[in-house]
């Protein structure tokens, strides 16, 4: 194992099957959409759809993957419209991620018993699935969740940081505005206080690390991302992190925002070259005249390791 080294990795990534906006349709199927994510070298994915997933949806990327021979890791990205607004009127988005360990079947089943709200007024019940949405006469684009009841419902259906990890946007469509005022800066700084992440861009890194922007903040990570409806933006947007391209991995990168993500596409260009053993190759006999012996083999090495004990 070469241990942790820099990849690009994607949090928030549409798939051609994704409920809404979707501008792959008749241009792009998951084979195509898979060599993609190849030849944009992304070695984590998280997966998005608005709500719930397609049955097997998560499953159909991963076979795939395996199937052209890549090396991604695929996450769920489950994207959510609450029933708060923002200063522009958009409901706030908010993302929660699962472990590459849990199935989309898990996921769906889960959620499908987390009841909805309408934003058209109407109170009929309808519940967070395909079949009740679609039951009920009404599309993604119009139902919502109270923040509180999703987190107290995923918590008592997965654990929480190890099973899932709640990622919240503060800019753009949906954004929660932390620059808000009186109410809405309250909204804004108990939806910071909810997130393990930020979504958001290369100028937030600094206000989100800052500790000191409400009483009792934490510093968060920012992740950059494409946010891709269409072929064309696959790519386009990615955060570089340096960690092992697994759920694991992200939950270590969250405990050491600094170190390690970087954003920007100079990134690599702007490391400063060094000199490093890039791997040991051991073969054959450790002391003369005993039989004891290594067997032939290579251990790669990584260029940020800074030493070698035993």
């Amino acid at each position: 194992m070469k241990g942790s080294v820099w990849n690009k990795w994607d949090l928030h990534i549409h798939s051609p099957v994704t409920w809404q906006a979707n501008g792959y349709a008749g241009q792009c199927d998951i084979a195509r959409y898979v060599q993609l994510l190849g030849e944009k070298q992304l070695s984590l994915i998280a997966v998005t759809n608005y709500f719930y997933f397609r049955q097997n949806e998560l499953e159909m990327i991963r076979e795939e993957i395996a199937r052209q021979n890549l090396n991604i890791t695929v996450l769920g990205n489950v994207e959510f419209r609450l029933d708060q607004q923002n200063k522009a009127g958009d409901f706030i988005n908010v993302h929660i991620l699962f472990s590459d360990r849990i199935s989309t079947e898990r996921i769906n089943e889960a959620l499908s018993r987390f009841p909805l709200r309408l934003t058209d007024g109407d109170r009929k019940a309808i519940y967070c699935c395909e079949k009740s949405v679609a039951k009920s006469g009404h599309g993604v684009d119009t139902i919502v969740v109270a923040f509180s009841t999703l987190l107290e419902h995923l918590s008592a259906s997965f654990r929480p940081f190890r099973d899932y990890l709640v990622a919240v946007c503060p800019n753009g469509y949906g954004g929660y505005r932390p620059d808000a005022n009186g109410r809405s800066a309250a909204i804004a700084n108990e939806i910071d206080r909810q997130g393990q992440m930020i979504f958001g861009g290369k100028g937030d890194g600094e206000l989100f690390l800052r500790t000191g922007r409400y009483d009792g903040a934490s510093g968060k990570p920012v992740f950059l991302c494409c946010d891709a409806h269409r072929m064309e933006d696959i790519g386009s947007r990615y955060t570089w992190v340096k960690a092992l391209p697994t759920f694991e991995g992200l939950r270590q990168a969250l405990l050491e925002p600094e170190a390690r993500l970087r954003i920007g596409e100079e990134w690599l260009a702007e490391l400063t070259p060094k000199a490093h053993f890039s791997q040991i190759d051991v073969e054959g006999t450790i002391f003369d005249g005993q039989e004891i012996s290594f067997r032939k083999l290579s251990i790669p090495l990584s260029q940020d390791m800074v030493a070698i004990i035993g």
